[in-house]
């Protein structure tokens, strides 16, 4: 299924303009492309992996989906689709509130500012261009590839403006992510096209060669931390409906203001602030009640990330003599981002959600360390033994509120 299969209105209609999203994606996205790249084997390398990982992931979690898992090595613009259509599930009731003609009036002001119609000239331009100075090469192939498919914007601007960003971001965590696991959303809408481990190939094939990995080592690695991630979501019963539940709710109290979103971004060009903000662009723009939510959420993400770590470095310990190499230098790419990178991860908020990842671990190992993995496995009973993310930072505060 392409993005535009699940979305049937037409681009007049649509609150965000999703053809225009996958073609900016598919523009950005052609950097790094590794020098050799064989599909065919490394498809087959993943089917065998990502059996064995399920495996050992269900003998060291005991949590077991009731469903066969599926995985399917991938493309960059494959991996772009899947998540246009994800974000469709996920977003609707935010779409559903987008006010057009406000988009419209503001992606006017952006994109026609000082009379100047050429999107590398305007704000936004502007803004990929000052972070793009910091690659390789000129400024202009950042901006002018974008700027290429920019230039018809008189008609349904609105949504060409909010389908530019979301473009803009797809194309270019697509050049970089190597796994992930689709959750099954929408159990009635198209449910054979969710809840699908995929491997973004030619990434990691990229990563295999810059670093000189072990191919086989580096893919069950892979395997086994989008397999663990499965097995939470699948293997939990509470626990997919629960996340989904923290996500309906920030949405639905979400403000839809287009200008306020813009001048997000331009803050993040100043560090000092961008580091303020502590998540990104929705951080900077969320009120109170919105923030507890999201903190919320970034503590059951850092919880689950943190796991996966862990139940990489205990079920692949036998079988990935390299592992800690790959974890050494894998964090040391994530920690030395620059350039659009960098933008990225600030206006994402991914920055602040790495160091929680890390606490996440940290968190696991301390309770570990002091009741065991039966004292961590609490942590599956009900939404009611997460941890919050203060107690993430603080182990033992978890540890007296769950023993009493």
């Amino acid at each position: 299924m392409t993005a535009t299969e699940s979305a049937p209105q037409s681009a007049s209609h649509q609150k965000i303009d999703w053809e225009f999203a996958l073609t900016v994606a598919q523009k950005v996205n052609q950097r790094g492309l590794p020098q050799f790249y064989n599909p065919s084997k490394v498809a087959d390398d993943f089917e065998a992996a990502t059996r064995q990982a399920a495996e050992l992931v269900n003998e060291e979690t005991g949590l077991i989906p009731d469903s066969p898992v599926k995985s399917q090595v991938i493309g960059r613009d494959r991996w772009v689709e899947v998540n246009i259509a994800s974000f469709q599930r996920l977003m609707r009731p935010l779409f559903e509130k987008l006010d057009v003609k406000d988009l419209e009036r503001e992606a006017e002001r952006v994109l026609q500012q000082e009379n100047r119609s050429a999107f590398s000239e305007t704000e936004l331009g502007k803004l990929f261009g000052d972070w793009a100075k910091e690659l390789d090469g000129p400024v202009e192939n950042i901006t002018n590839s974008i700027s290429e498919v920019a230039s018809n914007v008189s008609q349904s601007v609105g949504p060409k403006l909010t389908g530019l960003e979301m473009g803009g971001l797809l194309g270019f965590i697509s050049s970089r992510v190597l796994g992930q696991y689709d959750l099954l959303i929408d159990p009635d809408d198209r449910p054979e096209d969710q809840d699908w481990i995929y491997y973004v190939g030619p990434n990691i094939s990229s990563v295999e060669q810059q670093f000189g990995f072990p191919s086989s080592e580096y893919r069950l690695w892979i395997a086994i931390h989008e397999c663990t991630h499965r097995a939470q979501f699948m293997g939990v019963p509470w626990l997919r409906k629960y996340f989904l539940s923290l996500v309906e709710d920030l949405v639905a109290i979400m403000d839809t203001d287009t200008s306020e979103f813009l001048e997000s971004i331009k803050r993040l060009r100043s560090d000092t602030e961008g580091d303020k903000a502590g998540g990104g662009i929705f951080m900077q723009m969320a009120t109170p009640e919105q923030k507890v939510l999201i903190d919320r959420i970034s503590g059951l993400m850092s919880l689950l990330e943190g796991h996966a770590d862990v139940v990489m470095d205990k079920a692949g310990k036998d079988l990935i003599p390299s592992q800690q190499r790959f974890s050494r230098v894998m964090s040391h790419r994530r920690a030395n981002a620059s350039g659009l990178t960098k933008f990225f991860q600030k206006a994402t908020g991914m920055d602040a959600k790495l160091a929680q990842y890390a606490d996440g671990e940290d968190f696991i190992r301390k309770v570990e360390e002091v009741g065991g993995r039966e004292m961590f496995d609490s942590v599956w009973q009900s939404p009611e033994y997460l941890p919050t993310l203060a107690e993430i930072k603080q182990p033992l505060d978890w540890i007296s509120r769950v023993s009493n």
